[in-house]
């Protein structure tokens, strides 16, 4: 009989005569752990997932973005820098010159101390080039460069 029980029992459960719950009232298979619930909570994991994975690539999308925009800044700063290099380098060049055509035009020390011969000449420009040009010359007994001289005192006061 007992073996009778167990194909009776087992032609309900296969069949579905009998919901398996009543048969067996502390099984573990409960109502809640249904096919529908199960695909439902894979379809939201999946989406979870995948809305994870779209707000990564945004991310990174505008990550790449940006740091293309920086790339091509600083592409566009250092070629700044190399025109500013070779500018510096051809007003460098051109002070220097000027300051050679300077230097000719001032009158050698032993000239100077010639017709001066207590005094000496301090020329020390502030940058490369000073706005100065001192020139000697004489003209009727008296020295054109003790005249600029008075004229410049007289010019910036007392």
């Amino acid at each position: 009989m007992g073996l009778l029980y167990l194909t009776y029992l087992n032609l309900i459960i296969n069949h579905g005569l009998m919901p398996v719950d009543n048969i067996f009232p502390g099984s573990i298979s409960s109502s809640s752990a249904s096919p529908f619930h199960l695909i439902l909570y894979s379809i939201v994991a999946i989406g979870s997932i995948l809305l994870l994975v779209i707000l990564q690539t945004r991310t990174l999308v505008k990550t790449r973005k940006l740091l293309r925009e920086k790339e091509q800044a600083l592409n566009l700063i250092e070629m700044q820098k190399g025109e500013l290099e070779l500018k510096d380098k051809d007003i460098t060049d051109s002070l220097i010159y000027a300051q050679r055509i300077q230097e000719a035009l001032l009158p050698s020390e032993a000239y100077f101390r010639k017709h001066f011969e207590d005094s000496f000449i301090l020329f020390k420009p502030k940058n490369i080039v000073s706005g100065d040009f001192i020139g000697l010359a004489k003209k009727v007994k008296k020295y054109l460069l003790w005249q600029q001289i008075v004229q410049a005192m007289e010019f910036l006061g007392p």
